[in-house]
C-alpha cells in the first residue's frame, strides 16, 4: 500500500526511517513470540493475567527507556549511517521509535488473547489498526507527504494497543494494572493491608 501512495524518494525515506524505528519491535516482538507464548500456555487463567500484566508493565517502561535514548541518538547517527542524503528520514525515524512501546505491548496483550481463544479479536486488531492507519494516511498525505506514513503507523499502533486493551480488560485486566511493575504493586498491596484494621480473635463472641 505504501508503493502504491507514496513517491520513490518518500518511500525510500520512510524504508531507511523503518530499518531503524522498528528494530527494537522486531527483536522484542520476535522474542515474545518463541518464550512468551509457551510460558502462558502453561498457567491458569488468574496466573496467566498477573503474568501478562507484570511483562507489559516491564516492557512499557523498558522500551520507553530504550526508546528515548535511541530518539537521543538518533539524529545523529541516522544521517552517520546512511549518509546526509538521509537526514529528513529523521523525524519519520522518530515517530516510528516512538510507536515502539505500543507495538511491543500490543504483543504482549495479543498473546494473552491467543492463549485465551479470543482470535477473533487479535484478527479484528489487526484490521481495526490498519485501517484507522491507511485512512489517517491517505488524510494527511496531501499535506504532509512521506511523512504521513509515520504518522499512520503510529496511529495505527495506538490504535491495535488500545482494541486489545480493552477486550483484555473485559476478561479481568486491569488498565492500571497494566503498567504497574511488580515492586509497586507489591508495595501498593503491603499499604493497602496495612490500613485494613487488625482483628482480634479474641475480642469475637
Amino acid at each position: 500500500m505504501l508503493s502504491l501512495a507514496l513517491s520513490p524518494y518518500s518511500l525510500g525515506l520512510y524504508a531507511v526511517a523503518s530499518s531503524v524505528g522498528g528494530l527494537l519491535p522486531s527483536i522484542v516482538v520476535g522474542a515474545l513470540g518463541v518464550f512468551l507464548w509457551p510460558k502462558l500456555m502453561d498457567l491458569n487463567e488468574e496466573q496467566r493475567q498477573r503474568k501478562v500484566e507484570s511483562i507489559h508493565a516491564l516492557l512499557f517502561y523498558g522500551s520507553l527507556a530504550v526508546t528515548a535514548v535511541g530518539a537521543a541518538l538518533l539524529p545523529f547517527a541516522l544521517p552517520l549511517l546512511y549518509g546526509r542524503a538521509y537526514e529528513p528520514a529523521v523525524w519519520m525515524g522518530l515517530l516510528l521509535l516512538a510507536g515502539s512501546p505500543l507495538r511491543i505491548c500490543s504483543a504482549v496483550l495479543i498473546n494473552y488473547l491467543n492463549t485465551a481463544g479470543k482470535f477473533h479479536a487479535v484478527t479484528l486488531s489487526e484490521i481495526v489498526g490498519l485501517s484507522s492507519g491507511f485512512a489517517i494516511m491517505l488524510a494527511l498525505l496531501p499535506v504532509s507527504g512521506g511523512m504521513s506514513a509515520a504518522i499512520a503507523m503510529l496511529a495505527a499502533s495506538a490504535v491495535k494497543w488500545l482494541y486489545a486493551a480493552v477486550v483484555a480488560c473485559r476478561t479481568g485486566f486491569s488498565i492500571a494494572a497494566l503498567f504497574k511493575p511488580d515492586a509497586l504493586r507489591l508495595d501498593w498491596r503491603r499499604i493497602r493491608a496495612a490500613r485494613r484494621p487488625a482483628v482480634n480473635p479474641g475480642s469475637e463472641g
